[in-house]
């Protein structure tokens, strides 16, 4: 059977800025954040995701995230091939 895709919760800590170095794969990735505050850079472009907000994107392109000096996060990832 084909794998339709892979959701899990992730928790971030605060960690020193290389642990955020960009990553990336052939899919795309949904973020919807449970606690705490996110910075997340794709390509050239950061923003700050906060307890609530969500969004998708194409993790075919880098990317990289790392949980913001609020103490810790937690988010619903899901991956989609």
């Amino acid at each position: 059977m084909e794998r339709k895709l892979s959701a899990h919760d992730a928790a971030f800590y605060l960690v020193a800025r290389a642990a955020g170095q960009p990553r990336q794969h052939g899919d795309v990735q949904f973020i919807c954040l449970l606690k705490g505050s996110l910075a997340l850079r794709i390509k050239a472009d950061g923003r700050v995701l906060e307890s609530g907000d969500s969004m998708h994107f194409d993790s075919g392109v880098p990317y990289g995230y790392r949980s913001l000096p609020k103490g810790r996060c937690a988010a619903l990832v899901v991956t989609i091939p």
